[in-house]
Formats: structure tokens, C-alpha cells, sequence
């Protein structure tokens, strides 16, 4: 047993093991440098990871039709489909769509009435394997979400994914680099606790100087955790019987009166804002448009959050 996990002390299955496993790493791993030009993305990460338009896309060509129709609504891979336009829409035998859906605006998770767009969901891809005049048939290629009848047909761009970068360890106390900042503003399949290889949407991109490949820091501001705070946010049990000690039969706890320090005092006297903030953790750019971009996390120290700040690096 000992020798066996000697071997794989020095091997890089092991490394690349611990590296996964614990986030914030104070010494990098050779293992992991020899591998930083490798994708950081698979091809249906990137053809699934969705995105957010500036209007709604358009729903000329659907699915309006599928094989199985009589048994379940429920379209996944390898199911044969129709559509609703053929040559006269120049749809080609052997040509490659994405299948997508307009999800709805995202808003603002905290600025009332502010949107940044319309979520768009990439649900899978699809081949045309037959043509008419007025339909074309086709099969689900591959599938990362429920399609169903209705979903829209769109032309597929493959993308390249970025290349991961060598390892080095995030600090927990960097200081801004005064380069684009905004904020998480959505995240794929609505999720709100994120954490490693989960989609996210920000609202940053071309316009701020964001491009694919990029790097951004996740984290907020000292002090912050959720999105909203309510008033009773800290609530404590009423004190009016003195909570005697169990163990002395104390009536009042008289000899740890006063040993508390006056919280909003200090924070008055030293504001937060004067403080190191809290890192997140760490996101990277999969597809940059002209306000948003799309993001894979790659690392976080706690789970992050829809609202939380990013800054580029």
C-alpha cells in the first residue's frame, strides 16, 4: 500500500488530482503546466454554453414535427425531426444546424428594471438528411437539453475553445487591476450556487475590451454574501430570562457582560469599502459579444453567486 502511493506521489494522475480537488493551490504542479495548452472546453460545452442576444433570435425555421410524435414530446439524440422550410430557405442535405430557444430578458439581479438582453439556450445540433420544396428531415446530431416541437433552427458555427493557462494561485488579496468590472448577471439552467464548469452569463464583452480567453476574478465586496439583505437578516433569541449557565448556575452571566465589542461602531470607524475584498473565485471567457459574454467557472473558494462582481485580469 505504501509503495504503490509513493509511485503515485510522483506521478500526474495524482497531481492532477489534487490540483481538481483543492482550488486554491499554493505551489503550482508540473503536471498541470505541461498541460496548459489544452482546451479548456469540449466542442459541446462550447456548442451548448448558450449566450445572451441583444433581441430575441429569429424563429423562421422550427422544429415542427418529429418521428415519435405519437409516444412523447420529448425530442433527444439521434431522433429524426422536420422542419418547416426546405430548399426555398437553401436548406441543404448534410448541413449542420443548432437547435435553440429564446429563454426570456435577463434582468439585472439587482438594478430594478434594467435588462441586458434575451437569454438564448443552445439545446443541440442537428443534421438535414432529407430535402423537400417546403420541409426537410433531419436528426438530432447530439442533444445537452430537453427539445421539443416549436424550438427554433439556426445555422452552427463551430467554436474554438480557449487554452487553459499555466497554474498559478489566485490571491485572495490582489488588488483591483482597474481594468472592465461588472457582474453575474445569469447562469445556465438558472442556477444561483455555481461552482467549477458551470455556465455563467456577465455583462461585459467586446464593447468593455473582453475577448475569448480572457481571465476575470470573481468577488464581492467585503462582508457581502447573498443578493438581498433583509432586515432580520441576524436574528438572536430574546435575552429577557438571562440564559443562566447550566454549568455555574449563573443568574445573568454577569462575568461576560460587556464582552462583546460594538460591531457598527467598527465598522463606521474602518469602513469596508477601505478593506481587501473577498475573492470568489475564477471565470473564463468561451464566447465575448458587444455587452455580454459567456463564461466557464473554473475555480471557486466558495460557491459563487448570480450578482456577484467580476473583474477582467
Amino acid at each position: 500500500m505504501a509503495s504503490n502511493l509513493k509511485k503515485l506521489l510522483f506521478t500526474g494522475t495524482f497531481a492532477a488530482v489534487l490540483t481538481s480537488s483543492s482550488v486554491f493551490v499554493g505551489h503550482p504542479v508540473t503536471a498541470q503546466n505541461q498541460e496548459a495548452t489544452r482546451p479548456v472546453a469540449a466542442e459541446l460545452t462550447l456548442a451548448c454554453a448558450g449566450f445572451i442576444a441583444p433581441t430575441p433570435l429569429p424563429e423562421d425555421i422550427q422544429i415542427v414535427g418529429m418521428e415519435r410524435e405519437a409516444s412523447t414530446d420529448l425530442i433527444s439524440q439521434n431522433d429524426i425531426v422536420y422542419l418547416n422550410k426546405g430548399r426555398g430557405a437553401n436548406l441543404q442535405v448534410g448541413a449542420e444546424y443548432q437547435v435553440v430557444r429564446n429563454v426570456g430578458p435577463v434582468k439585472d439581479p439587482k438594478e430594478r428594471g434594467k435588462t441586458y438582453g434575451t437569454l438564448v439556450y443552445e439545446l443541440g445540433l442537428l443534421r438535414i438528411i432529407g430535402v423537400t420544396d417546403t420541409t426537410a428531415t433531419a436528426q438530432i446530431k447530439t442533444s445537452c437539453s430537453d427539445i421539443y416541437m416549436g424550438d427554433a433552427v439556426v445555422p452552427y458555427e463551430k467554436r474554438v475553445s480557449p487554452s487553459a493557462r499555466l497554474y498559478k494561485p489566485l490571491s485572495v488579496v490582489a488588488n483591483p487591476t482597474g481594468r472592465a468590472t461588472g457582474k453575474i448577471v445569469a447562469a445556465r439552467s438558472a442556477r444561483e450556487l455555481l461552482g467549477p464548469n458551470d455556465i455563467v452569463y456577465v455583462n461585459v464583452g467586446v464593447d468593455n475590451g473582453v475577448k475569448v480567453g480572457d481571465y476575470l476574478t470573481v468577488y464581492r465586496k467585503l462582508g457581502g454574501g447573498t443578493i438581498t439583505h433583509y432586515r432580520d437578516d441576524e436574528i438572536g433569541p430574546h435575552r429577557s430570562n438571562g440564559f443562566p449557565s447550566d454549568q455555574f448556575h449563573t443568574v445573568d452571566n454577569s462575568s461576560l457582560t460587556g464582552s462583546r465589542k460594538n460591531r457598527p461602531k467598527v465598522i463606521e470607524q474602518t469602513p469596508r469599502n477601505t478593506l481587501p475584498r473577498t475573492t470568489v473565485g475564477e471565470l473564463i471567457v468561451l464566447r465575448a459579444d458587444g455587452g455580454t459574454a459567456t463564461c466557464l467557472v473554473t475555480r471557486v473558494a466558495t460557491e459563487a453567486l448570480v450578482g456577484d462582481s467580476i473583474e477582467q485580469q
